[in-house]
Parts: C-alpha cells; structure tokens; sequence
C-alpha cells in the first residue's frame, strides 16, 4: 500500500487503481469505500479500462458513491470500448435498467396526461356552471347591497376573534416544531450509536467486490473441432475415449490421500462435454425460473440442487429439437469430469502446477460470504476446449460420494457407489481459494439429503451450478 500511494501521488494510474483495490477491500489498510472511489476516478480518468469498470460497480451499487445507474452505464461503456468484456456485460444490464425505468416513466406521464384533460373538462364545466351563478348575483345583487351594511360590524368583531385563535395556533405549531426537532436529533444520535457499536463488533456487513477480470470473452474462444450446438445453442465438445491416473498427486496443497488415492482409470466411450456450465440463459429456457443470486444471463447459474440439475437434463432431452436430433442429456460422472478437465495433464491444474486469477475465478484468501461469478467463457480454455472446469461455480456429477471409494473404484468407467447421502462436486468456485480448484478436488454436499441441517452451506453460499454430458442416441 505504501508504495501503491507513492506512485499514485505521482499519477501512475495503475498504481491508483491499485490502491483503490486496496481500500474497497481493506488490503492492507482501513477499508473505506469512498477513498476507493476516489483513487478508481483518478486512474479511470486516465482511461484506465479496469479502474472504469470498478468505478462503474460503485456506482451501480452505491457502494462510496450515490446510486446513479446512468453515470455507471457511463464508465462501463468506456471500459467497453476498450474491449473489456465484463464491462460490455455490465453495460447492457445497466441499459435494459433504463429502458425499463424509462418505459415506466412514460406510462406514468400518460396517466398524468389522462389526469390532466379530466381536470380541463371538468373545469369547462365549472366556468359554465360559474356563468349561471353570475345571471342569479345580478337579480339578487339589490337585496345583497342592502344586507352587507348590516353585516360589517359582526364582520369585525368576527375578525378580532380569529387573529387571537391564529395567535393560539402559531404557538403550539412552535412547540410541536421543536418537540419534532428534538426527536429528529434524538434518532440521528441512536442511529450514529448503533453504527458505531457495529464498526467495533465487527458486524458490518462487508460487500467485497471482484479484483480479478482479463479481457477475454467468449466469441474469442475458438470451437474445437466437432463441436456440437444444440437447439438451445449449448455447445458440447467431444471428449475421445482414453486412459489417465485419477486422483490427487503428493505435494499439492489440499492433498488428502485418504480421499483422492491415485489410481488408473479408463473411460471407454466417447462423450460430448459442455463447453461451459449451464448459463442463467440456458436455465430459464429448460427450466422456466432463474435460482441465482448473481444475475446475469451469460453467468453459470447457481443456488442448484443436485435433483433440479437432473431434472433439467430430463427436459431438454424431452425438447423437440432434441428428441428430433436424436440428442439425449445427463450430469457427468466424476471420472469422465475429471478426465475432461485435466485434459492430458498430470499436474495440480489443467494449466499447471498453480493456478492465477487470469485463469479462473477464485479467492486468494479464506472469506465467509458468496463472491460473484463471473460470464463463462471469460477465462482460457484447457488445451480441451473446455472453460471453467477451475473456479466460477461447484459443478455436480453423477455419482454418489464415497469418502474410500477410490480404493475400491473399478477402473473401467467407474460410476460411484450404488447408494450414498451426499453427492459429488468439482472443480471450485469464486468463493473458494485456488487450492480446492484443483482437477482432483472432491466436493460433497447432502444438500438433497435426509439431515436437518443438509442445506447448510447451499442456503448460505449457493455456489453450486453444473455442466452436462449429450448423449448421441443412434
């Protein structure tokens, strides 16, 4: 941080994005969202692409900053234009927003504009009703001259009455003015309190927002050969049959060899992988609803149970367009995910021994709250084809999870365990660290099973999403 704030008081914008990073998120120093703010404006006006796109967040989130959707849209199209994809992502969110709003609005101003001819009839006919009261003060206007000079004298006494209860009037208004004054301070005071015993109790709630992106997207990504588009333009990626050694390698942080025992496993058959995991977009199409708490329709989608992933399989394999292609759907199972994402390696990561944030969306360190996803298709494939088979969300097999199953693991297409209570889950999330991405880490969750407490981590986190295999049914 100290040599971040050097460099940035000497206009290095990367330096004062940097910083801002640093103070968004408390890196280092005393997390203060409104100097994060003030060092993104400094790089971003600089034409800092990344330090655009976080000063759009903050102003689409009010987070150090006034919610203002517009000035948002405004930062992100300029991120945009310098071929950030997230923030072309962004930007069309925050204009379908507004157009929504806008819409709104003129539907508003038609109703006013009914109103407001209802009123102009209903004054023609007042000014009507007015022109016959006049023609009846003229016949009446005689007699009227000769009782208003009686009245005079009671009008007077009439008027020195109410000057006094005016009097009365203004007095209590005083006193209810500053009873409501006093009130006003005495809340503001509670409230400053209360804000002040949460700083130091640590209950602030901390919104901590993503410090990675790379600018890549998915029409940059090219097709393998084969690739496969469904009706739904899901795209499968053929996976040749092949033999590699399953399970975790001594030395890798997070090795349990208790449960990811090395030992060889052989898939025998041909299959088609999901490119990507099943997008918001996708989802809604099959499902009908949208379960994520991150929205975004080229997003994973999450918060998914095992069951509801099986049932989208069973749908689409029911589309017509399926049907008629003769395309059936099913989650993968452990071995054939595994296979997939290493891809002929026999390192820790599909890309090597570590894995960065420019190849995945993860956490560098332990948090406690759900991180954002991010668009699939965002980071590098493996030499595959394959996108975020690291990191973004938990992706569910097939199988039932078996803490010793390895030992035991026929080594021909193996499928799991016959019966269970959790099921298995791969490859990370954005709200794990790199460690639990790795291509043999093994996730479990009873989130569809008989315990009280099984949806624990899934109502909490939510990060469990899925990828599905197509089936040729010749």
């Amino acid at each position: 941080v100290r040599l971040y704030l050097l460099a940035a008081e000497q206009g290095n914008a990367r330096a004062q994005y940097n910083l801002g990073v640093c103070y968004a998120n408390g890196a280092g120093i005393k997390e203060d969202k409104k100097e994060a703010v003030r060092w993104f404006r400094l790089a971003a006006e600089q034409g800092d692409a990344d330090a655009q796109f976080r000063l759009g967040v903050c102003y689409d989130n009010g987070a150090g900053v006034k919610e203002d959707k517009k000035e948002a849209a405004r930062w992100f199209r300029l991120a945009a234009e310098q071929g950030d994809a997230e923030a072309q992502f962004r930007n069309e969110e925050t204009e379908e927003e507004e157009k929504e709003n806008s819409d709104e609005g003129e539907d508003d101003s038609d109703e006013e504009d009914n109103d407001d001819n209802d009123e102009d009839k209903g004054e023609d006919d007042n000014d009507e009703d007015d022109n016959d009261d006049d023609e009846d003060e003229e016949d009446d206007s005689d007699e009227d001259d000769s009782d208003e000079d009686d009245s005079d004298e009671d009008d007077s006494d009439e008027d020195d009455s109410d000057e006094d209860d005016s009097d009365e009037d203004d007095n209590n208004e005083d006193e209810d003015n500053d009873d409501e004054e006093d009130n006003d301070d005495e809340e503001d005071n509670d409230d400053e309190e209360d804000e002040n015993e949460n700083e130091e109790s640590g209950d602030v709630e901390r919104e901590i927002l993503p410090i990675h992106r790379v600018r890549f997207s998915e029409c940059e990504i090219v097709d393998p050969p084969e690739t496969v588009i469904n009706s739904l333009g899901m795209k499968f990626v053929p996976i040749k049959p092949g033999k590699f050694m399953m399970g975790g390698r001594d030395g890798e942080e997070g090795y349990s060899q208790e449960e990811e025992e090395l030992h060889p496993v052989q898939i025998t058959k041909l299959f088609l992988m999901g490119m990507f995991p099943v997008t918001q977009s996708d989802y809604v199409k099959v499902m009908g609803v949208n379960p994520s708490v991150f929205h975004g329709k080229t997003r994973p989608v999450e918060h998914v149970t095992w069951k509801q992933s099986v049932e989208f399989c069973k749908r689409l394999s029911g589309m017509p367009g399926e049907k008629a292609a003769g395309r059936g759907y099913r989650l993968p199972t452990e071995a054939e995910w595994e296979f997939a994402c290493r891809a002929g390696t026999e390192t820790a990561f599909a890309f090597g021994g570590e894995l960065t944030q420019l190849q995945a969306n993860f956490c560098e360190e332990h948090v406690s709250v759900p991180q954002p996803t991010m668009p699939v298709g965002m980071y590098p494939p493996n030499s595959w084809g394959l996108c975020d088979m690291h990191g973004n969300v938990w992706e569910w097999c097939s199988d039932w999870y078996g803490l010793e199953f390895y030992s035991e693991s026929p080594q021909v297409d193996p499928k799991g365990p016959a019966k269970g209570t959790h099921h298995v889950l791969r490859g990370g999330s954005a709200s794990v660290q790199s460690f639990e991405c790795r291509s043999a880490t093994r996730g479990e969750s009873p989130s569809d099973g008989p315990f009280p407490n099984a949806k624990a981590r899934f109502e909490f986190i939510g990060d469990f999403g899925f990828r599905v295999v197509c089936e040729l049914r010749l």
